[in-house]
């Protein structure tokens, strides 16, 4: 029998950092690792309760697909400095696609009900 390739959670959490401060936006986070992890995502996936963090390993641009997902997504692209660069809200199921802004480096994927109330372009994240 085949073993399935796990998104394992991390130990750390996501924060936004402000004025020499940090609140925790995501305590609960799991990374895609390898490129299987990162093109399959969160597909399939029901009861989504956490943040799933992809680390694109240098800046482009993405392509980011919403098909087999079944649950809305906020996606939230950062710069290899971890600033926000862009917030997809409300990504709906089944939507075929999206692209990042340039120079994206890593890109936060989370289910809208996550959504942190006062995320904005431009704030510093932490992870």
């Amino acid at each position: 029998m085949k073993s399935k390739k796990r998104i394992e959670f991390s130990p750390q959490t996501i924060q936004r950092v402000t004025n020499n401060t940090s609140v925790v936006l995501f305590p609960r986070v799991r990374e895609a690792r390898g490129l299987w992890q990162q093109a399959v995502g969160l597909m399939f996936r029901r009861g989504i309760n956490y943040a799933l963090l992809f680390d694109f390993k240098r800046p482009a641009r993405v392509w980011v697909t919403n098909i087999f997902v079944f649950t809305t997504l906020d996606l939230i692209f950062l710069d290899d400095e971890k600033r926000v660069l862009g917030i997809v809200f409300s990504f709906r199921p089944f939507t075929l696609g999206r692209v990042s802004p340039p120079d994206t480096r890593y890109l936060i994927e989370i289910p809208s009900v996550l959504r942190p109330l006062d995320l904005n372009v431009g704030d510093l994240l932490r992870f």
